[in-house]
């Protein structure tokens, strides 16, 4: 990984890559049957942004994570099933500045994957999914107590290949009180 961090910009990547190979008995009355287990990844990361700002907005910091994974299944020396997933995960954060009682944060999710399973024992069709959110947190500060209200609101969609498409809203709200009993 690589990180850069002048002044009130800040900027973090990294690259993974993962490459076991393992065998799993099939069956208890075979020890000799094994199935070989082939699988990689590939992960690149980077967030970045700005904290300490002088402004209506204190920070506010960014994300994107790529995954790249495949496992192959082969059973006596032939690939019989393969499994790749590619996702594209984002996200951001914003920090508002404290007004008077007041402060908070509020941001964004999403998340693009790319799915399918080729081969012998195929139970799934490939898909593609796309998902985002958004989502608020509030704080009153009265010293003694702090009140916290929440929320995200989040769509999913899905379009397996050969059926039809799907896709679905969420919603959730919290609201929380924290009481200072004593000090010390």
């Amino acid at each position: 990984g690589v990180g850069w961090y002048p002044g009130k910009a800040f900027l973090s990547t990294s690259y993974s890559y993962d490459h076991p190979r393992y065998g799993i008995p099939v069956d208890p009355e075979e020890p000799d049957e094994v199935r070989v287990l082939n699988m990689r990844r590939h992960n690149i990361r980077a967030t970045g942004g700005f904290h300490d700002l002088n402004s209506f907005l204190t920070g506010f910091r960014a994300s994107f994570n790529y995954n790249d994974y495949q496992h192959q299944e082969i059973p006596n020396g032939v690939i019989g099933t393969v499994f790749k997933n590619k996702t594209y995960l984002y996200d951001g954060m914003v920090e508002q500045k404290k007004t008077g009682r007041w402060s908070g944060s509020f941001g964004y999710w999403g998340m693009h994957r790319d799915y399918s399973a080729t081969g012998e024992e195929v139970l799934t069709p490939p898909t593609l999914q796309n998902a985002v959110a958004a989502f608020a947190l509030e704080t009153f500060d009265l010293r003694k107590i702090i009140l916290q209200f929440g929320g995200r609101v989040e769509h999913n969609g899905f379009a397996p290949e050969g059926q039809p498409d799907r896709s679905f809203n969420g919603a959730s709200a919290a609201a929380g009180v924290r009481i200072s009993l004593w000090e010390g």
